[in-house]
């Protein structure tokens, strides 16, 4: 009984974002989701900008788990274009208030 009341505090759906930094600022969402799918199925991707200029950051999501981890072990500290790219696993929560709140989005989905 005490393992069925701890899951139902579980949340339903899950959401395996990750938080990219330092990424070059001419990546764009299309290419930060097909750079990302080589590790798994991503559902979405996307690059934080602020009046149509890329800020150099951004988030990938991916539909399982695993796939996110191994991305993560795989692309964490990634050199791209003279940028050393770093990833974290990301709260979906700061995700939603980034994108309301203070920043304008370019959003792909795959």
């Amino acid at each position: 009984k005490a393992m069925q009341k701890s899951s139902s505090k579980l949340p339903q759906k899950k959401d395996f974002s990750l938080y990219v930094q330092n990424m070059p600022y001419s990546l764009g969402s299309e290419e930060l989701g097909a750079l990302f799918s080589a590790f798994g199925e991503v559902t979405s991707a996307t690059v934080i900008t602020k009046k149509r200029r890329s800020m150099g950051y951004g988030f990938v999501t991916y539909s399982s788990l695993d796939d996110a981890v191994i991305a993560t072990s795989v692309m964490n500290v990634l050199q791209l274009n003279n940028y050393t790219v770093f990833m974290y696993f990301f709260n979906i929560n700061f995700k939603i208030q980034c994108e309301n709140i203070y920043c304008n989005i370019t959003h792909f989905n795959v």
